[in-house]
């Protein structure tokens, strides 16, 4: 799929091939970061979420990590998850301004987002929800536009 087919053609309740993994969209959320961006985070009836980026230049698969990750207490900018070492990349504020569907979050809620990149092209994200601090951790990478099908 193009990434204009992606924007607007994954709704809710469609089920479509993602990196050869099946992904029922149960939620859309309209997300605004702080540095201006717009993205969309899909979300899958298995816990998996899919980013996309409105203007449709990247696209990340993250699937929920089940084992803790070890975030270096003295220096925040190295995470260690499986023995692997990853490095921040990226942090930026998120706030969902619309939200379609079954979602877990609600509009206006409020995120700190923090991204580590492993050696192997891996990336951690780390979602922080703002008041109660409530922490959520995905393992992906980033993805192509042909890694989206339609079923």
């Amino acid at each position: 799929m193009t990434f204009e087919q992606i924007l607007e053609g994954l709704t809710v309740d469609v089920t479509v091939m993602v990196d050869d993994t099946k992904f029922l969209v149960v939620a859309i959320e309209h997300v605004k970061l702080a540095s201006g961006d717009t993205l969309l985070w899909m979300w899958s009836s298995a816990g998996d979420w899919l980013i996309v980026d409105e203007v449709g230049d990247e696209l990340y698969l993250m699937k929920p990590v089940d084992e803790e990750v070890e975030a270096d207490e003295e220096d925040e900018s190295f995470a260690t998850y499986r023995g692997m070492s990853y490095e921040e990349s990226y942090e930026d504020q998120a706030e969902i301004v619309e939200v379609e569907g079954d979602a877990d979050h609600e509009e206006h809620d409020t995120f700190l987002v923090k991204q580590y990149d492993g050696s192997n092209a891996e990336i951690l994200r780390r979602l922080t929800r703002a008041g109660d601090r409530e922490e959520s951790w995905f393992i992906g990478r980033m993805i192509s536009e042909e890694d989206v099908r339609e079923m």
